[in-house]
C-alpha cells in the first residue's frame, strides 16, 4: 500500500513537471503565416504579402511559413536577423526558422528583380516588431 502511495505521487510530481515545461516551451516560439496573395477579391492586390505587421518577442524562437500562392515566384528577406527564404515557385510553401536576439521595428521585404509583374524595385511589404521579453 505504501509503494502504491509512493507511485503515485511520483507520477503526479512527473506529470507536473512534464506539463511546466511544455508550456514554457511553447510561449517561446511562435509561428507567422506569410502568404503572397494571387489578385483574388478575397486575397487582396496581386503580389501583396499578407499580413503587413506582426509581433514577435526578443530570444522567441519565431518559424515563418511563407506560403505563394501567386503565379509568379517571390521571395521574403528580413535582413536584420538573416532571414531570407530564398526563391519559393509558385504553389509551394516554405518554412524559415531564427531567433531575434534585438528590440525594435524591422522590414521585411521581397528583394528587387524577382516578381514579373512587380516594379523592379525592392517591393517593402511590412514589419515584424520584435518586444523585450
Amino acid at each position: 500500500m505504501i509503494a502504491a502511495i509512493a507511485l503515485i505521487g511520483v507520477l503526479a510530481i512527473s506529470s507536473a513537471y512534464y506539463i511546466n515545461n511544455a508550456n514554457a516551451t511553447s510561449k517561446n516560439s511562435v509561428t507567422i503565416n506569410i502568404m503572397v496573395t494571387d489578385g483574388t477579391p478575397q486575397n487582396g492586390a496581386p503580389d501583396e504579402f499578407f499580413p503587413h505587421y506582426f509581433t514577435v518577442t526578443e530570444g522567441q524562437h519565431v518559424t515563418i511559413v511563407f506560403d505563394n500562392t501567386d503565379d509568379d515566384p517571390h521571395e521574403l528577406a528580413i535582413p536584420a536577423f538573416g532571414v531570407n527564404t530564398g526563391v519559393v515557385p509558385s504553389g509551394v510553401t516554405t518554412r524559415v526558422s531564427f531567433v531575434p536576439n534585438q528590440v525594435g521595428v524591422f522590414p521585411y521585404y521581397e528583394p528587387p528583380g524577382l516578381c514579373g509583374n512587380c516594379t523592379g524595385a525592392q517591393e517593402t511589404w511590412g514589419n515584424m516588431t520584435v518586444l523585450a521579453s
